[in-house]
């Protein structure tokens, strides 16, 4: 918990001037209630037994002022615990997300979608309802109790003691009960990421979903999450719930004693009616800032599981080591050197051995999983090697800068992704617009269908390029790659959605931009490799050939891999 209310204290610290008034605002809220107790003395006592005229209009008249004081304490205490919870909300969202965007590859694809939006939303939304609710009203709630309580003790002090002594035994189990809140809210928010994640899985396999008919089995699927997050769901409420009964149940034994004790004191002229009212008045009122308190607990226990998670994510760390090295210069050579790559305990690339030099196109083909995407990632430092080393013009890939290292390469991966954005800013994305530029990728992407929309390369794609059909959105991608204008371009089957017309005025494209340059090409047909001077055979993880095609010609598995592409 102190770890939780230290990191609050270092994103709120900022807003000094926005705590002061949530402070003086609960801190009017808070004693108003006292003050309305109080009240009741003068009120009985003065006006109506002593009969003191005087007292018939300076009552109510602070009456008035307590109750504008309330009003205003309750506008600054709302008003700026909106803005500080949601300052230090959005300040989580960000940091959390930059965290996110830091981790390696390998690292994110294991913390899986589902939970990153599970703790980006829920979690941080906890953290700001808490803010906004709880923390000021624990202030508020603080004031009432010690005012109240001093008001009880000054009307009677033996009074006072026998009413409260029942307090602590009143505590004792809301503790307990707020430590079990703790560990099912946790568990809660872990189910809620779950249901998150089957939505995003739903939403992003829409199509697949409707071809294999399979709607009934996902939602069949999604009711059986929803069903088990809601049973931790209720067992954190019915943990929360139990409180207000508890709280009444002591309340009501605490103003029972008070009347029987005090009744007796009043019948004994020991204590004026208007002290006893007052005092009776003040103890039920003492009941609500208690119970307030208690839900406060409760609620914080729920924020500290909520933090525990976000911590569980913040506490990951890369481990891919960026390098210090700013890579000025062209890459004009690649090299592996006896490099191997493990996923896990899976080895995906062993022992490579591998030079690429500036006007190279190379080819990298094989079996499914033979380690081709690996050996991609590799030169963009997606992943590190496990063993081995690459090498970018003779420099150890490790010791670069790796935002200096990817700003010179271009990669376009089967799956295109399009930004919900204009055409061009997806063209120009993370780049300085020009527009001659622009044109020219345009152009060399063969990707003029742009300019058939009614507002050309404003338009706006729609989220994940909904409204331009797969061709067009990989012709968009390649145009992506084509404006950043690298030094090495990578093309994961970059034309497998195309026509034939598209996909040879774009490989006339890419022919045309090897020149000087370094190109990839992981392809799938035997159309891609045809003007490729270099082709590395992948089978397995190990490259079992590499030269031109007529070096590897001979090869039994080229020669099986050639049929199957032909086909």
């Amino acid at each position: 918990m102190q770890d939780f209310l230290r990191y609050l204290l270092e994103h709120a610290r900022q807003y000094k001037k926005e705590i002061f008034f949530v402070l003086l605002g609960s801190f009017l809220v808070g004693i108003s209630t006292g003050l309305m107790a109080y009240t009741l003395k003068p009120l009985l006592d003065d006006l109506f037994i002593s009969k003191d005229k005087n007292l018939l209009y300076l009552l109510p008249t602070a009456i008035f002022f307590i109750y504008v004081g309330k009003g205003i304490g309750r506008f600054l205490k709302d008003y700026y615990s909106a803005f500080i919870s949601g300052s230090v909300s959005n300040s989580i969202r960000v940091i959390f997300l930059e965290h996110i965007v830091s981790l390696d590859l390998n690292t994110f694809n294991k913390l899986g979608s589902g939970q990153i939006i599970g703790k980006i939303i829920s979690d941080v939304d906890k953290i700001k309802l808490f803010l906004l609710n709880n923390v000021s009203n624990f202030i508020k709630s603080i004031v009432s109790v010690i005012f109240l309580i001093a008001l009880i003790v000054y009307h009677s002090p033996k009074l006072a003691f026998v009413s409260l002594v029942i307090l602590p035994l009143m505590i004792y189990p809301l503790l307990i009960f707020a430590k079990r809140m703790k560990i099912d809210s946790k568990t809660s928010q872990d189910k809620i990421s779950i249901v998150v994640h089957k939505i995003n899985e739903i939403l992003h396999n829409f199509e697949i979903i409707k071809s294999f008919n399979s709607e009934k089995i996902e939602i069949s699927k999604f009711k059986a999450r929803i069903k088990e997050y809601f049973s931790f769901y209720m067992k954190a409420e019915k943990t929360n719930a139990l409180i207000s009964p508890m709280m009444e149940i002591g309340s009501s034994i605490a103003i029972g004693v008070a009347i029987i004790v005090g009744g007796m004191e009043v019948i004994n002229e020991t204590m004026s009616v208007g002290s006893f009212v007052s005092f009776i008045t003040a103890l039920i009122f003492l009941y609500e800032p208690i119970k307030s308190l208690s839900i406060d607990y409760n609620r914080l226990q729920e924020c500290v599981a909520s933090y525990d998670r976000l911590k569980e994510v913040f506490d990951i760390k890369s481990v891919i080591i960026d390098g210090g090295k700013i890579l000025n210069e062209k890459i004009v050579n690649i090299s592996f050197c006896d490099t191997s790559l493990k996923y896990t305990e899976k080895l995906v690339l062993e022992n490579i051995n591998a030079d690429i030099l500036e006007n190279d196109t190379v080819a990298l083909i094989g079996n499914s999983g033979g380690g081709k995407s690996s050996f991609s990632n590799l030169i963009s430092r997606f992943y590190d090697a496990s063993s081995g080393e690459v090498l970018i013009n003779g420099q150890n890939i490790k010791n670069y800068n790796k935002a200096s290292l990817r700003s010179k390469i271009s990669l376009v991966s089967q799956s295109t992704f399009i930004f919900n954005d204009t055409i061009a800013n997806n063209i120009t994305y993370a780049n300085t617009y020009n527009k001659e530029r622009l044109k020219k990728a345009i152009k060399q992407a063969y990707c003029e269908f742009v300019y058939d929309f009614e507002l050309g390369i404003d338009t706006i794609l729609d989220e994940y390029g909904s409204n331009i059909s797969g061709g067009q959105k990989q012709r968009i991608a390649i145009a992506r790659a084509i404006y950043k204008n690298p030094d090495v371009y990578i093309f994961d089957e970059a034309t497998s959605a195309l026509d034939n017309e598209s996909e040879l005025f774009i490989k006339q494209s890419i022919k045309e931009l090897a020149k000087n340059k370094i190109v990839i090409l992981i392809a799938h047909r035997i159309s891609s490799i045809e003007y490729a001077n270099k082709i590395f055979l992948f089978r397995d993880g190990e490259i079992v050939a590499s030269g031109n095609s007529k070096d590897i010609k001979t090869n039994k598995f080229y020669l099986q891999l050639v049929g199957e592409m032909s086909n």
